[in-house]
């Protein structure tokens, strides 16, 4: 059986036709000069003066590709007015900076920008409209996001080494999601990614999904996910690929189709001391034409003015934690008692707590009040953990999760970043 070897970052995948043109796609996660708070920091003028110190030694491992994408988790400029959903006075859920950072997506240079995420839509219409603009002058095509639902689901089509590439962007999008219609950010339909990718592979194409969602911070994907990109790859794309936990997870190849259930954070720092909200990894897609033969990984760890490749020791505790939970998605049992321990470690009380804070809300008619409430019930990561928590308190089983599987969710969530650095200091 065909595994990810985290050791050396590889894994093989076909031995494809020698004769065919061999190229290499890199992907990158979420990339945002200002972290979610919104509070002030160097990256930004780093981004527009000295754009290629962001990278530091990561940027050869990047540049060394035919197509690069990244997903812009950011609202580039400050046109339109913040999202009423998401508060207007409420910072912490707005992300947007100075248009010139597109000078370090130019730097490497990216080609494409993945644009269906939980925060593109930001500062409202006008905010996307403005950052698809300046992605565009900068000579970066954009994918997953627009200024209607036709326009967000649109596959980008590109053409390498005379392979012709698709690319299908698709999120949970939570208040950033396309909705009737209206602008915003490709949400996931399985349905109808079913036939996009069918239709697309009809013409001989090579197709990558690419999807924003899941839940923040679990070591492992939550069961809902499990099932949803695994059906995604028995629909026939050559990879699927995915991001927004904000922390690195594991890879599967089921059926054929690797499987990345989460890059983790790229560049966009984040205070929380964790070590794994400081650790991420690109991931490189070998191809002979139209056949995907390998995948490939580099691991990083996230500074406050970009990201650098890891030391050696703090590299190989990278690979041995990627393996533990890279081995538990052979286990549905086991992904099932993880995300169980990762409720457990919310409690009863925050979660009664979380929604009895948007219900007194509610009462006062007040629209982002409304719109987060909401969302707990339209978003799939927060609806199934609710559910799961309800399912659990009602059959006696709420904080039972095996000890393994607590001591991991503990670990992924507190093992911090100073103990990881701490791993390549001089003596």
């Amino acid at each position: 059986m065909t595994v990810m070897d985290w050791t050396t970052g590889k894994m093989n995948i076909s031995q494809g036709d020698p004769a065919s043109q061999q190229w290499r796609m890199t992907i990158a996660a979420d990339w945002g000069a200002k972290q979610i708070w919104g509070e002030e920091n160097k990256l930004e003028s780093l981004m527009i003066d000295h754009p290629e110190q962001v990278y530091g030694d990561l940027l050869p491992c990047i540049r060394h590709s035919d197509l690069r994408i990244v997903n812009v988790e950011t609202v580039l400029g400050d046109r339109g007015a913040p999202l009423a959903a998401k508060g207007r006075d409420d910072k912490r859920f707005l992300i947007h900076a100075d248009e010139r950072t597109v000078n370090a997506l130019k730097a490497v240079p990216f080609d494409i920008g993945c644009l269906a995420n939980n925060h593109s839509l930001d500062l409202s219409a006008e905010g996307l409209a403005g950052t698809i603009e300046t992605l565009r002058q900068a000579g970066i095509r954009t994918v997953g996001g627009g200024m209607s639902g036709a326009d967000a689901e649109k596959p980008l089509i590109a053409e390498v080494k005379g392979t012709r590439v698709a690319i299908i962007n698709c999120a949970e999008g939570e208040q950033c999601r396309s909705v009737d219609g209206g602008p915003g950010a490709y949400g996931l339909e399985l349905h109808r990614l079913h036939h996009q990718i069918r239709e697309l592979r009809q013409t001989g194409a090579a197709v990558i999904v690419i999807f924003h969602g899941g839940r923040e911070h679990t070591p492992t994907p939550p069961p809902y996910v499990m099932h949803d990109l695994r059906a995604i790859a028995e629909m026939g794309p050559h990879a699927i690929i995915a991001h927004h936990p904000h922390v690195p997870q594991g890879i599967e190849l089921h059926r054929g189709v690797p499987i990345v259930y989460s890059l983790g954070n790229f560049v966009f720092w984040q205070t929380d001391p964790a070590f794994y909200r400081h650790a991420g990894y690109v991931v490189h897609l070998d191809w002979s034409g139209s056949t995907i033969t390998g995948l490939e990984i580099t691991p990083y760890q996230v500074h406050k003015d970009g990201v650098r490749l890891m030391g050696a020791n703090m590299r190989a505790k990278f690979a041995e934690d990627m393996t533990r939970v890279t081995a538990l998605l052979a286990d549905p049992a086991a992904i099932e008692e993880t995300w169980n321990a990762f409720i457990d470690r919310m409690g009863v009380e925050q979660i009664a707590r979380s929604l009895e804070t948007g219900a007194q809300a509610l009462r006062t008619r007040d629209l982002p009040a409304a719109s987060r409430l909401l969302n707990l019930f339209f978003t799939p990561a927060h609806r199934e953990l609710y559910i799961q928590a309800m399912k659990r308190v009602m059959n006696g089983t709420f904080g039972d999760s095996p000890a393994w599987a607590k001591e991991l969710v503990d670990y992924w969530l507190d093992y911090s970043l100073a103990e990881a650095v701490s791993l390549d200091a001089k003596p």
